[in-house]
């Protein structure tokens, strides 16, 4: 098995093809949200 760190602010945008995306761990899970949503 190989391991390696993951960006996850890039990881999202990668998956939702957008920018400004915000990585946030939620009850151990790591999930995407949109960066002007949470201002």
């Amino acid at each position: 098995m190989c391991r390696s760190d993951i960006n996850v602010e890039v990881a999202c945008n990668w998956q939702y093809d957008k920018l400004a995306l915000t990585a946030r761990k939620v009850g151990g899970v790591w999930k995407c949200y949109d960066s002007e949503q949470l201002s």
